[in-house]
């Protein structure tokens, strides 16, 4: 009797000891399975670096875009006016009203005024002429032929006019060298095979003397009048056959005198000033060739009787098989050739204008969209959105007005966390995930006076600034995005710790179903 009662307590306590283990492998499997599951949730890819020295003529030479402050060229302005409808003006519109006019354009969006605070003969010819207004000021701008000399692409001369050319830009349009235009990169086609090649106007066609007159009735809303943009047409002459499309440039050489060099000729001032920087000189910007150029905000200033340096290293990032594979939400990012018809880059705008991703494109048409919400109309030097806007988008007096009030859409993005959004402006909200593959480039910028013994003022040429944009070396950075744990790898790493701490496995998973199913069954 008491050998039983003993029996009965041992095997009580042992009972309570498994139960007690078999908890803890439970809590401690639990503890390691956890971290696991929240990464392949959380960071579904890593990135490594993949190689310190990836060739560079396996990658695209930078895009360069150049500015000069003083923005219009007076003795073109004063041919430019000699024709409609500028033409008819009083000489109080033309002399008075009409600079102060063109100097406002010229500072947008950050001026420190704005257009509530001007005269009413400004209001009223803006509201009058703002079809036109864009159009006087590419027409009237210094053209590349006459700002660049002794260009060199890879130690050879070279023509300056085929290494650079008119692209719109953030201080409107520049010369630009490596730079993809804007409408090169748009859906040129609706899902009927309509054309839309009329709605972006001189963003796609190259002009050589860059009036429109030669072209279209009008900017880039080329038949503003027009209440239906399909029954846009063309002028008949001169004929265009097809738009010109960029061939971007590599090198396989690295060093000063082996990337592109030039001169670039200063403006000087003069009374008719419209200039847009306290020094004289130009700002320059390198980026992508893929990137709208944002010289204004990003450039590098290089001021008169300087030579500038400028030497580029380059980071690569590829994704691999598997992360194109994922689902576009679990990767977070996105493939250029990706399917965006349902994808939202804004509260009710669509990315629809451009035919492939780039992060850089989707905040462009993200913040032309909310802009033109809020005012009804876009800055003048972006470009042409009309297939997607479906409107006039040149601004009247009220529109530029609005601009500089919102100038926050254009300059900032709103973060998506919100713990510290009161320490910060307000910005641009928009759903623009960063590119699965990208080439990110660095620069690093130094400059010196020129010799007085070397003035090119003093050669005849004017005051000049040398600049030498080069490769820094042979090799860049490539990184690699893979993915982190693939549904085999998760059942891989769950299935190693449940067997570790409880000795689980498939052949034991079936069994308990066998014994709580089937041998239930059995047994009732």
């Amino acid at each position: 009797m008491r050998h039983t009662k003993v029996s009965q307590r041992n095997s009580s306590s042992c009972t309570i000891l498994w139960a007690l283990t078999v908890l803890t492998s439970l809590i401690l499997s639990g503890f390691f399975i956890a971290p696991i599951v929240q990464k392949f949730s959380d960071s579904p890819t890593y990135t490594t670096v993949a190689n310190t020295n990836y060739p560079i003529w396996h990658l695209d030479f930078p895009a360069i875009s150049i500015c000069p402050n003083i923005r219009i060229d007076s003795k073109r302005l004063k041919e430019v006016l000699r024709n409609e409808p500028w033409s008819k003006l009083d000489k109080y519109s033309l002399d008075q009203v009409l600079p102060k006019v063109l100097k406002k354009y010229l500072f947008l969006p950050g001026m420190d005024s704005n257009f509530e605070d001007v005269e009413a003969d400004m209001k009223s010819f803006v509201d009058q002429y703002h079809q036109y207004i864009p159009q006087l000021l590419r027409s009237s701008i210094y053209s590349c032929q006459s700002l660049f000399q002794n260009c060199k692409w890879q130690g050879i001369a070279t023509l300056c006019s085929d290494l650079f050319e008119m692209r719109k830009t953030d201080l409107g349009y520049c010369c630009s060298f490596n730079t993809v235009r804007q409408a090169e990169q748009f859906d040129f086609q609706d899902d009927e095979g309509f054309s839309f090649h009329n709605y972006y106007g001189e963003d796609y066609f190259e002009l050589v003397d860059y009036t429109l007159e030669n072209m279209y009735d009008n900017d880039e809303n080329i038949y503003a009048n027009d209440e239906d943009p399909t029954k846009r047409k063309r002028r008949s002459t001169p004929e265009v056959s097809k738009p010109k499309v960029t061939r971007l440039r590599r090198t396989n050489s690295a060093g000063t005198s082996l990337g592109l060099s030039f001169s670039i000729v200063i403006p000087e001032r003069s009374t008719d000033d419209y200039t847009i920087a306290a020094f004289d000189g130009f700002k320059v910007q390198i980026h992508s060739p893929y990137d709208f150029p944002e010289v204004e905000g990003r450039g590098l200033a290089v001021a008169t009787n300087q030579i500038a340096f400028i030497s580029v290293s380059a980071s690569i990032t590829r994704s691999t098989e598997n992360v194109k594979a994922m689902n576009r939400d679990r990767r977070n990012c996105f493939l250029s050739d990706e399917e965006l018809d349902d994808y939202y880059i804004a509260d009710g705008v669509q990315f629809n204008t451009f035919d492939n991703y780039t992060q850089k494109s989707c905040l462009l048409e993200c913040q032309a969209h909310l802009i033109f919400k809020e005012c009804q109309c876009i800055p003048h030097y972006f470009p042409s959105f009309s297939k997607a806007l479906g409107q006039n988008t040149t601004c009247n007096h009220t529109g530029l007005d609005c601009l500089i009030n919102h100038q926050h859409l254009l300059n900032a993005l709103k973060p998506d966390d919100e713990e510290h959004s009161h320490q910060l402006m307000e910005g641009a909200k928009c759903n623009c995930p960063q590119q699965c593959d990208e080439t990110v480039y660095m620069t690093e910028f130094s400059q010196v006076p020129k010799s007085s013994s070397v003035s090119s003022k003093e050669a005849g040429f004017g005051n000049t600034s040398d600049v030498y944009v080069y490769f820094k070396q042979f090799g860049v950075i490539e990184f690699s995005r893979d993915q982190l744990f693939s549904l085999a790898d998760l059942i891989g790493a769950l299935g190693g710790i449940m067997g570790l701490f409880v000795g689980f496995s498939v052949l034991s998973g079936v069994e308990l179903i066998y014994w709580f199913t089937l041998r239930l069954f059995n047994n009732h």
